[in-house]
């Protein structure tokens, strides 16, 4: 029997190797990018000055095959849409998940994300073949980890020049990818809503606009890709969950 064994299987696999060795932090790299040389450094130096900090992630280069910067109007929709959102405020502190989730969309890397061991063992990635960082990020988040960026270490991430996409786009077909990134980032950002209510740092009346402000941004970005039948989907998906929470506030009086 074949075994569909996803990038997410094998971090956590990492998580557990490291949690029993008593390691304090995990610093994630795919195989074809390349950390910053201080990376763990600066990483160490950082968590141990500040406890309140769960997750680093750094800004990150885009280079070719052969190391070399890829020019910005070669860059895909999807990377620079995180390389826009890193210029402008990333997302740090306690909440990250909802500027993630309702303004910036993606936002850190894998391989520019280093995190505490036990929001990592908390929180393992999904097995699924797209966006399983990110619905993991956002759990994180909602679980309690202080989100800290620095620009000190950015990561030299690696897309061919003969390609346009990262392989997964092209593994599963830019159609498909999209269609599933969707489908994972509202199951993530819905699991992280759970959490942020039983850990009671969001009331319940707030969900419906917490959503549809998702779906709005979700939307955004598929419209960056042409995705016109997602975007339409989800713009529905946004006007279902903005009329609840109306309905709700009327109905309390709000």
């Amino acid at each position: 029997m074949e075994h569909d064994v996803r990038p997410g299987v094998c971090r956590n696999l990492g998580v557990l190797r490291a949690l029993e060795r008593g390691i304090s932090a995990i610093l994630f790299n795919d195989s074809d990018d390349i950390s910053h040389p201080k990376r763990l450094e600066t990483t160490k130096r950082m968590f141990l000055a500040n406890h309140q900090i769960g997750l680093i992630y750094s800004s990150f280069e885009v280079m070719d095959e052969n190391n070399r910067p890829v020019p910005i109007e070669k860059i895909s929709s999807p990377i620079l849409e995180i390389l826009e959102s890193l210029g402008q405020n990333p997302p740090e502190v306690d909440g990250a998940w909802i500027r993630m989730g309702t303004e910036t969309g993606y936002a850190n890397l894998t391989s520019s994300t280093s995190v505490r061991i036990q929001f990592a063992y908390r929180c393992p990635f999904p097995n699924e073949k797209a966006s399983e960082d990110f619905h993991t990020w956002m759990r994180m988040s909602s679980c309690g980890a202080h989100f800290k960026y620095t620009d000190l270490i950015p990561s030299k991430y690696r897309i061919p020049s003969y390609v346009k996409y990262q392989s997964s786009r092209i593994n599963m077909g830019l159609g498909k990818f999209n269609q599933t990134k969707a489908r994972v980032d509202t199951d993530g950002f819905s699991k992280a809503v759970e959490i942020a209510v039983i850990r009671n740092t969001i009331k319940p009346e707030e969900i419906p606009m917490l959503k549809s402000k998702f779906y709005r941004r979700l939307a955004k970005t598929m419209k960056r890709q042409n995705e016109e039948d997602l975007v339409i989907d989800l713009l529905k998906l946004s006007e279902q969950q903005e009329n609840e929470g109306l309905i709700y506030h009327n109905k309390q009086g709000l």
